[in-house]
């Protein structure tokens, strides 16, 4: 079991409920795959290959360089795997951590130790200069089965990848740009995956092509590497101990996937290079003109603008929600000009227009709610006084009212009780308190 201090008992619970009724979290049987999309990138050997939500990138670069000691006559493959997080929140920057490490290792064997890209093809001169391809292979985005996604983005960038021409006269190496020359393919013997499963119950049950959240509760995963010819390339296994029915199942099962894959990315690439030929735009760019999301999207139906009244705006209505979804939008000039006899368009400047103008504003305040309000607020002159300030534009009907202190006489009053405006004048100021508080 892995990883599981980072999944909640719930989802643990809910996930080994539905494995042991037949079913998976996404709707998947326990035998099924997730779609997978393959995109090539401008430059030869660039690939970004998409188990759903699962994203590897690989690129494929060649340089000169000295072979081995033992082996001269052969060329160098050289896998280079980076697990960063933004595949994840849970990995470190800079470091690839236990599991990245592992991932990597199980994609050399699968890629490096299979032998197979022809490497004696990558020898220029014996002893002295041989190509040196190298792949890296970053993962963008980890919901599961990453081993696999990355042997499919490595294998394809490989197939979709060239190395330059070389002409070797006397010891003597040219290289030539692809613009001169047209460039070599690298030549594979066979195409291996790498092709994991997920156990449950002890091995009782097996879900091919695991997601982040199956792998972390699994009891156990095995990953099998295999290619189309049904040959086994890697056999790995971390967690329960699966038995011998199970591991010939599983290698079966991957050999079937291996050949499926294989014939998938022949496929595409023989379509990208038909692209290139005929001169279309190729590349991420390109893909993202013909995205699948834009399948979703529709344009929607335009209401007549005729204003002949209250019930023809309502059968329009009506009739534009009986209308299908798939309907196209009616354009102006597609529009009688009848329907449009009695509509007005303003300019209002560039790129802006509005049909139709308001009328006067309905905000204004009524003038007698106004003159009632002035009297029920009048308050008498003195040295007590209320100052009120209200808007500039005086249209609105709230006020704001502001209260200023200032100091009372209250020994100066008439027989009526009201304070003397002319007796308090003339009194020195005191500040806030009366002159005779008690």
């Amino acid at each position: 079991m892995f990883h599981v201090d980072l999944v909640s008992d719930c989802e643990r619970h809910f996930v080994r409920s539905i494995v042991s009724e037949g079913k998976r979290v996404d709707g998947r049987t326990p035998k099924d795959y997730r779609s997978v999309r393959l995109e090539f990138g401008l430059d030869r050997g660039c690939c970004v290959a998409s188990l759903e939500k699962t994203k590897v990138l690989a690129q494929v670069s060649s340089e000169l360089t000295a072979p081995k000691p033992g082996r001269p006559n052969e060329g160098l493959l050289v896998v280079n795997f980076e697990l960063s997080p933004m595949a994840a929140p849970n990995f470190e920057p800079g470091r690839l951590g236990d599991y990245g490490v592992e991932m990597g290792r199980l994609l050399e064997r699968c890629i490096q130790s299979s032998r197979c890209v022809d490497l004696e093809s990558l020898c220029l001169v014996s002893g002295k200069n041989v190509w040196k391809v190298r792949v890296d292979v970053q993962v963008l985005n980890h919901c599961g089965n990453v081993s696999e996604c990355a042997s499919i983005a490595t294998i394809a960038a490989l197939l979709h990848a060239r190395i330059q021409s070389v002409t070797v006269e006397e010891n003597e190496i040219t290289v030539h740009s692809m613009r001169e020359c047209v460039p070599d393919r690298i030549h594979m013997h066979h195409h291996p995956f790498c092709v994991s499963f997920a156990f449950y119950e002890n091995g009782g049950e097996i879900l091919a092509d695991p997601t982040d959240l199956e792998e972390k509760i699994a009891d156990g995963v095995l990953t099998v590497g295999a290619n189309s010819h049904q040959e086994i390339c890697v056999l790995h296994q971390r967690g329960c101990i699966v038995r011998k029915e199970q591991v010939l199942l599983c290698t079966r099962l991957a050999g079937i996937r291996a050949k499926t894959l294989t014939e998938i990315i022949k496929r595409e690439v023989e379509k990208e290079e038909a692209t290139r030929k005929k001169g279309d735009p190729v590349g991420f760019a390109a893909n993202l003109t013909t995205d699948a999301d834009e399948a979703m999207t529709f344009e929607p139906s335009a209401l007549n603008l005729d204003d002949k009244g209250d019930d023809n705006a309502k059968d329009q209505v009506e009739e534009v929600e009986e209308v299908d979804s798939t309907a196209k939008c009616i354009t102006a000039g597609a529009m009688s000009s009848q329907a449009l006899s009695k509509v007005k368009v303003f300019l209002e400047g560039k790129g802006t227009a509005a049909i139709g103008r308001g009328g006067p504003s309905s905000w204004d305040v009524l003038e007698g709610s106004a003159e009632s309000g002035d009297s029920s607020k009048q308050v008498p002159q003195g040295n007590n006084r209320t100052e009120r300030r209200s808007r500039e534009d005086g249209e609105s009907s709230e006020e704001e009212e502001v209260s200023v202190l200032q100091d009372v006489d209250f020994s100066l009053k008439n027989s009526k009780g009201d304070v003397d405006s002319t007796g308090a004048a003339n009194e020195h100021n005191r500040g806030w308190y009366s002159r005779q508080p008690f």
